[in-house]
């Protein structure tokens, strides 16, 4: 295999011994691409009946880790279309699911609420898997599952707001000759000179 900077366990790669001649073995000769072979993977693992989830994240990383550095461009749509994203329900389950047809949330940021958590469907990733697999979520276009564009947060106070207590630090007293001078401050200037 051609690779620029993974590795898969079994495979040779020419590139370490052969940096000169990509071309020649490409287009020549037709050794795959890491991409191809990275993304071969993922499909393989969507149609395997023993598949498990733990191979299912294994492919995506390396499909991640090979787009990263990739100019080769692959469409996402039959990735989309296959059972490889793990995905955990509700009720605390997880299983591979397709992209196109079960709408799941990627968890890029904290969740304050467990009921939130306890009531949708997400990817099941952790957040820093998540941050890394980012180069992969945008190429697929899941942008748009991200927790932060689905989710608008709300901040209010709790409590009923204090006023300021210092008469010092209170405007309203002060506010009749701040308005006083506001009105004529050239008139004021004059006067002191």
């Amino acid at each position: 295999m051609w690779s620029r900077g993974t590795c898969v366990p079994g495979k040779v790669q020419l590139s370490q011994h052969y940096s000169g001649m990509e071309s020649t073995f490409i287009d020549t000769l037709g050794v795959t691409l890491d991409t191809d072979m990275a993304y071969d993977l993922v499909l393989a693992v969507s149609v395997s009946a023993t598949a498990t989830i733990r191979q299912a994240k294994d492919a995506l990383r390396r499909l991640n880790s090979v787009l990263y550095f990739s100019e080769h461009r692959l469409g996402s749509a039959p990735i989309l279309r296959s059972s490889v994203f793990p995905v955990r329900h509700p009720n605390g389950s997880v299983e591979l699911s397709r992209a196109d047809v079960v709408d799941f949330i990627i968890e890029d940021q904290q969740i304050p609420e467990q009921r939130l958590r306890d009531s949708v469907k997400m990817l099941d990733f952790t957040l820093d898997e998540v941050c890394s697999l980012r180069s992969l979520l945008r190429w697929a276009g899941l942008k748009n599952r991200f927790l932060s564009a689905r989710v608008l947060e709300v901040t209010k106070p709790l409590e009923k707001i204090a006023l300021l207590s210092n008469p010092q630090r209170n405007i309203q007293l002060r506010a009749h000759s701040l308005c006083r001078l506001a009105i004529t401050p050239d008139t004021m200037v004059r006067s002191k000179s």
